[in-house]
């Protein structure tokens, strides 16, 4: 069928597309659209890559682009404007850049020159592509299943003042969390671990005095009698 009037063929370029478009608007917009755009949070459009000429329906950002055989869409946006993307959009323009066959730096610049040049690092795009190369399409978080962060602090406050030498591993399994967490409640007390035992991080005049009543005392022992020298050491071996 012969191209006539403003309709649009597939012999047509991305630039002859437009001033039909553009054509069909001034007619009062009698013609069918050579484009359907939905986007509903902003006023700028997006680019369309010229490889998508195949069947490619519902990208699923929000707005949805219908490309058939005979159709080639390109239209311009501003690159000063950033748009603000959630994680999973990213990712569905990284699963549409990673079936046209592009690398992950390729994908990487397509993205950042379209969406803004701080939406996406190429470190993200290649643990993206790595992961549908192995068949991992799944583009949703799923729900983390690990341990609590966060522990009874008086049943941990209990087990340390009942066995001070529980290590946090010890503990962590008494809570059912990990040891990280464990380390990062006994700072919130005031608690750091020094030869084997927890001990407060700051001491109260009471513990300093009592520290120097324990050295004034093994001074004053070793005087009266010398119990060092009845200390006997010898080669283990």
């Amino acid at each position: 069928m012969a191209n006539t009037g403003n309709e649009v063929s597939a012999s047509d370029s991305v630039s002859e597309i437009l001033l039909k478009e553009q054509a069909n608007k001034n007619d009062g917009g009698n013609k069918p659209p050579t484009y359907e755009t939905l986007f509903s949070n902003t006023e700028n459009p997006i680019q369309v890559h010229e490889q998508s000429q195949s069947r490619y329906q519902n990208i699923g950002l929000g707005y949805e682009y219908r490309l058939n055989s005979n159709k080639i869409i390109e239209i311009e946006i501003d690159l000063d404007s950033e748009m603000t993307l959630s994680r999973r959009e990213l990712r569905v323009l990284l699963l549409h850049e990673f079936r046209l066959g592009l690398k992950a730096t390729k994908a990487t610049s397509n993205i950042c020159g379209t969406m803004g040049k701080d939406v996406l690092s190429i470190r993200t795009a290649q643990h993206w592509f790595h992961r549908f190369k192995n068949g991992n399409f799944e583009l949703d978080d799923l729900p983390h299943t690990g341990r609590p962060l966060e522990v009874d602090m008086d049943l941990l406050k209990q087990l340390i003042e009942q066995d001070p030498h529980l290590t946090t591993r010890c503990l962590a399994e008494r809570l059912g969390c990990s040891h990280i967490t464990v380390e990062t409640h006994l700072h919130e007390l005031d608690k750091t671990w020094k030869y084997g035992v927890w001990i407060p991080h700051e001491l109260s005049p009471i513990q300093l005095q009592q520290r120097v009543d324990a050295c004034v005392e093994l001074r004053t022992s070793h005087r009266n009698y010398q119990w060092l020298h009845n200390l006997i050491t010898g080669d283990e071996k």
